[in-house]
């Protein structure tokens, strides 16, 4: 039911921000719901998902562990991605509670997503509520955090496309986060033929 609430929130608050702000009422949209849908998942009891107990226990082991001892080859988390387990380490430095990392997670999952929609959208509402409504792009996003992480860094990757540099060290930096995303690096090839 709260999802359904906040759901809707973001709906009339966009409908209010194109009344009041109308030069600027994409902007403000975009830095609201940017807010709103990192707050919702941040402020969530992160136990009730999948996985992320695991990483929880991950989080606490490798923040306890030295730098040389989280990155060595036979570290118990390094086949997760050497991106997610470096960061993991660094927000361990500043805090063992992983209520911290699930919130940093869910800034550097969403903003890169919102910022696409943001940049590529005629209007932001439509993307917003199909990334809000459909369970695998939103919702899932709350327990499945590596993969949605480097979803965030293949749409840099993709907005970026032109600037050869820039997209694929986006895209490099997904591939540290989730194998997964090697899916993306044929398109590079594909772009050229």
């Amino acid at each position: 039911m709260i999802y359904l609430l906040n759901f809707l929130a973001i709906i009339v608050y966009y409908w209010l921000i194109r009344l009041f702000f109308k030069s600027n009422a994409k902007k403000v949209f975009f830095v609201l719901v940017t807010i709103h849908a990192v707050f919702f998942r941040a402020i969530s009891n992160p136990y009730n998902y999948v996985d992320t107990l695991v990483y929880a226990d991950a989080f606490e082991s490798i923040a306890t562990s030295s730098l040389k001892d989280t990155l060595s080859s036979t570290a118990t988390y390094i086949d997760w991605g050497i991106g997610y387990v470096l960061l993991n380490w660094i927000i361990g430095q500043f805090s063992h509670n992983p209520q911290v990392m699930f919130t940093i997670m869910a800034v550097i999952g969403i903003l890169p997503l919102m910022f696409f929609y943001y940049k590529n959208s005629y209007t932001i509402l439509l993307p917003v509520v199909i990334y809000l409504i459909y369970p695998m792009f939103y919702y899932m996003g709350f327990g499945v955090i590596r993969q949605h992480i480097a979803i965030g860094f293949i749409m840099l990757a993709l907005y970026y496309f032109d600037n050869k540099k820039l997209s694929i060290g986006w895209a490099l930096l997904a591939l540290s986060f989730h194998t997964s995303s090697c899916v993306f690096f044929p398109f590079y090839v594909w772009r050229r033929l």
